[in-house]
């Protein structure tokens, strides 16, 4: 990938200029792209490329302008083509994989135009089925009415006939398709509202525990409860089991902001999980 390689090596440049060869691209040089602009367009004679590489009065704010542009088209490109950079899954592909590829379209123009047009039906004909309106684009596209045309009249025939019984079948199979994918869709929500549900059962369980404790703990308020009682308990462990309720309490229950998110956290450091300073600033908050 050529042009992944020339925006990143552009991005990395901190000090674009606007020059001929700071903007070279790969092995061509302006020069190069103006002679070949010359030949391949004579009336023109490579005059809208001279008109860019002309000197202007904002230059500046332009240099600013591609310093950002620049990274982001490479980080653009990293994550959207990121199988054809080095290293991806198709960079190097082999013989075969080209064989199997030489007929695909290098571009979307025709699934764009294709929903286009299918933009345009629903718009002017809301009542008309997406199966109708499917029907209709593929039968204009392939040129099915040219088609039919050049056929005998008895060939004819036999085709339309033939159609209007396939007609039943392919309505009976775009009704089975379009109900299966409306139950995966209840199933789908159906299984969002279970998680949504289970996630709520959860908090409120661990938000009835945390009240459980406070209310056995009580809720300090104050730096002398905090002290009075740091110094009530027997153990080290029940002090930091109450500590923590008051930290979680506060955090999920009463929903207490801090500028400091980490005041909340427990911190896996022994002395600073019972650090009564910690406290003393959520209290001051």
């Amino acid at each position: 990938m050529q042009d992944h390689s020339f925006w990143v090596n552009m991005s990395r440049s901190l000090h674009v200029t606007i020059s001929k060869d700071a903007a070279a691209h790969g092995d061509d040089t302006f020069e190069d792209e103006m002679e070949s602009d010359k030949k391949t367009n004579p009336k023109w004679g490579g005059a809208v490329l001279k008109a860019l590489m002309a000197e202007t009065n904002v230059d500046d704010k332009v240099i600013q302008i591609l310093q950002l542009v620049f990274p982001a088209w490479a980080l653009y490109l990293q994550k959207a083509v990121k199988a054809h950079l080095p290293g991806g899954e198709h960079d190097n592909p082999s013989e075969e994989k080209r064989a199997k590829t030489t007929s695909v379209p290098k571009y979307n123009k025709f699934s764009e135009a294709f929903f286009r047009i299918l933009h345009n039906l629903t718009t002017q004909r809301p009542n008309a089925s997406i199966l109708a309106n499917e029907a209709y684009i593929v039968f204009s596209l392939n040129r099915t009415l040219q088609w039919i045309c050049d056929k005998m009249l008895q060939e004819r025939n036999k085709l339309v006939k033939r159609a209007r019984k396939l007609s039943r079948r392919l309505q009976q199979r775009f009704k089975m398709r379009k109900e299966e994918i409306r139950r995966k869709r209840i199933e789908a929500m159906n299984r969002a509202r279970e998680v949504i549900a289970r996630n709520r059962q959860r908090q409120l369980k661990e938000k009835e525990q945390l009240t459980n404790d406070i209310v056995f703990y009580g809720l300090w308020q104050s730096e002398e409860e905090v002290h009075t009682n740091a110094k009530s308990f027997k153990t080290k462990k029940e002090w930091q089991k109450a500590f923590a309720a008051q930290l979680k309490f506060r955090k999920f229950v009463l929903k207490q902001e801090h500028e400091d998110k980490t005041v909340f956290n427990l911190s896996k450091d022994r002395k600073d999980y019972s650090h009564i300073h910690r406290y003393k600033r959520i209290l001051s908050s």
